[in-house]
């Protein structure tokens, strides 16, 4: 960490809890606070999902899941206007961190919502929110 900012940080703790602060024991106590935090495995797997739903494409792919409940990589291009290439990028991330599902279907690969795993990040932010 940058000295500066750190000093700077430590000064404006400082204004903000009082002097009778023991900066040692709150430092300890914050920095294992964030290490427990950013170990946990609940965590993380929230922050991944998170990641991949944060863009726009890949959060549209999930709500016409939820609406059609099953669709070839095609009709995802045509409901979204993208090209087969940009639509199979975003439908690999999605498979890759487990919130879809895909099979084949004859000569062509369909979609479904992994449930299983869409309750599962349900269920942990709302635990870690509580």
């Amino acid at each position: 960490m940058n000295l500066d900012l750190e000093e700077q940080q430590l000064k404006t703790l400082l204004a903000c809890k009082g002097n009778t602060l023991n900066i040692n024991k709150y430092l300890n106590e914050i920095n294992a606070f964030r290490n427990k935090v950013e170990n946990n495995a609940d965590f993380n797997f929230v922050l991944n999902i998170n990641r991949i739903l944060s863009d726009k494409n890949r959060f549209l792919i999930i709500q016409l899941l939820k609406n059609k409940q099953d669709l070839c990589s095609c009709e995802f291009s045509v409901a979204l206007g993208l090209t087969q290439p940009t639509i199979n990028h975003h439908l690999k991330k999605l498979e890759d961190s487990g919130l879809i599902k895909k099979y084949w279907k004859g000569k062509f690969i369909h979609y479904n919502l992994n449930k299983s795993i869409i309750e599962k990040y349900y269920k942990t932010i709302k635990e870690l929110l509580e």
